[in-house]
C-alpha cells in the first residue's frame, strides 16, 4: 500500500521504476509473513463497540376508530340520502295539497280574476263539497243538541188519546145532501185499521211546553192552539216525539172522518156527535167568534170532543178535489203530491154547512190562520199508554 500511495515527490517517473517499487514491496511483505509464522498465532481481542442508539422515529398521530353510527353512515350513505330525498318530496306534495284545498280567503278574493277556467271549476267543486259536509254535520248535530238528551222547557200536559177500532164506513156525502160540495163526492166505502186519535184538540199549554212560545191570536192555556201552519205542526210533532219517545202524527183524512162520525158506534149524525150543532160545536152562531176551552161541548159517540167547530183541523193528506173518484178502499193516505193540505171540521167563525163531518177544505202547508189548529193521531203498534 505504501508503494501504491507514494508522496507526490516520490512518484515513479517511469514504468521501470514502478515495477521496481512493486518488487521491493512484495519482498517486505514476504519477510513480515515469515516473521509472523515464527512468532505463532496472533490473538486478536474483539471488543464489542457500543452501537449508537437509533434515533426514535417520529410518532404519527393515532387513528380514530369509527363509531357504529359512523360505520352505518359510511355503509348506507347512499340509501339514507335517497330516503331523505323521497321523504322531502312526499312532505312537499302533502303541503301542496293542503294549501291547494284550503286556499287563503284573501288570495282568493284578490286574485280570482287571474285564475284560469280550470281552477275556477276546481274551486267551485271544493266549495260545494265543503258546504255539503258542513250542512250534513249540522243536520246530524242539530237534533242531538236540541232534543235528544234534554228535557222540554216544561212538563208536557197529558195528551189523551182515544182508541178507534178498525172498521168500514161510507166516506163523503150522498147525492141527496143538498149542502154537499163536489169535492165531497162520490160517497165511497173505506176500510181502516185501528188507530188512536186525540180526545181533544192540542191546547196552547201543550204547544208552549214543547215549542216554548205561543203563536195563537186568542190566548188561553186550555184554548186550542191556532195560527199554526201545517209545517209548524210537523215541527211540533218532531220535537214532541223526541221528548216523549212516541210517534205522534196527524190523522189521515179518512181516519179523521171515521172518528168524527163515531167509528163503529156511529149513529149517522150530520155533525160530530149530534144533529143539533149547538150541543156539540162552537160555531159562528154561538161562539162570539172566539175560540173556547176544549171539551166544553158534548162529545161524539167515541167520547171525542170538538170535531165540529172551534178550529179547523189539519190532516196529513195532500188535497185533491177529485181524489174520492180514485181513492183506494183500504187505508187511503191521500194523493202522493199536491200544493195544499186538507183541513176538516169547521171553526168558530163558520156556518153550519162548514161544520158537517163530510165537509172538506184545504190550505197551503205554510199558511197560518187564527181559525186553524189540529189534533194528533198514533198507530196502534206504538202501544199508546
Amino acid at each position: 500500500e505504501a508503494a501504491m500511495q507514494p508522496r507526490r515527490k516520490d512518484r515513479p517517473q517511469s514504468i521501470s521504476e514502478f515495477l521496481g517499487l512493486l518488487q521491493s514491496a512484495d519482498a517486505e511483505m514476504t519477510d513480515e509473513a515469515t516473521h509472523l509464522d515464527q512468532e505463532g498465532p496472533v490473538v486478536v481481542e474483539v471488543v464489542d463497540k457500543p452501537q449508537p442508539k437509533p434515533e426514535p422515529k417520529p410518532q404519527s398521530e393515532p387513528k380514530l376508530q369509527p363509531t357504529p353510527l359512523l360505520s352505518l353512515w359510511r355503509r348506507y350513505k347512499g340509501v339514507l340520502v335517497g330516503a331523505a330525498v323521497v321523504a322531502a318530496s312526499i312532505i312537499g306534495v302533502v303541503i301542496g295539497i293542503m294549501l291547494f284545498r284550503n286556499p287563503q280567503p284573501e288570495s282568493i278574493s284578490q286574485n280570482t280574476s287571474t285564475y284560469s277556467p280550470n281552477w275556477q271549476v276546481i274551486q267551485g267543486s271544493i266549495a260545494k263539497e265543503e258546504a255539503d259536509r258542513i250542512a250534513k254535520e249540522e243536520a246530524d248535530r242539530k237534533p242531538r243538541q236540541e232534543w235528544a238528551h234534554r228535557q222540554p222547557p216544561a212538563p208536557i200536559p197529558d195528551i189523551e188519546m182515544v182508541y178507534v177500532a178498525g172498521g168500514t164506513f161510507t166516506m163523503g156525502a150522498p147525492d141527496s145532501d143538498s149542502e154537499a160540495l163536489s169535492n165531497e163526492k162520490p160517497a165511497h166505502r173505506v176500510t181502516l185499521s185501528g188507530y188512536y186519535i186525540g180526545k181533544y184538540e192540542v191546547t196552547q199549554k201543550q204547544w208552549v211546553a214543547v215549542m216554548g212560545s205561543n203563536p195563537s191570536k186568542l190566548k188561553g192555556d186550555d184554548l186550542p192552539v191556532e195560527n199554526v201552519s201545517w209545517n209548524d205542526v210537523q215541527e211540533f210533532i218532531r220535537k214532541l216525539n223526541a221528548c216523549t219517545g212516541k210517534r205522534y202524527r196527524l190523522p189521515a183524512e179518512a181516519e179523521w172522518e171515521f172518528a168524527a162520525r163515531g167509528g163503529n158506534k156511529s149513529r149517522g149524525y150530520k155533525y160530530s156527535g149530534s144533529n143539533d150543532i149547538s150541543t156539540v160545536a162552537w160555531y159562528g152562531d154561538n161562539s162570539g167568534h172566539d175560540t173556547h176551552a176544549i171539551g166544553t161541548k158534548s162529545p161524539n159517540e167515541l167520547g171525542i170532543y170538538d170535531m165540529s167547530g172551534n178550529v179547523w183541523e189539519w190532516c196529513h193528506d195532500w188535497y185533491d178535489n177529485d181524489y174520492y173518484s180514485r181513492s183506494p178502499s183500504s187505508n187511503p193516505q191521500g194523493p202522493s203530491s199536491g200544493t195544499s193540505r186538507v183541513l176538516r171540521g169547521g171553526s168558530r167563525r163558520n156556518r153550519t154547512r162548514e161544520s158537517r163531518v163530510s165537509m172538506r177544505l184545504d190550505s197551503e202547508p205554510s199558511s197560518r190562520h187564527s181559525s186553524c189548529g189540529f189534533r194528533l193521531a198514533m198507530d196502534v203498534a206504538m202501544d199508546y199508554e
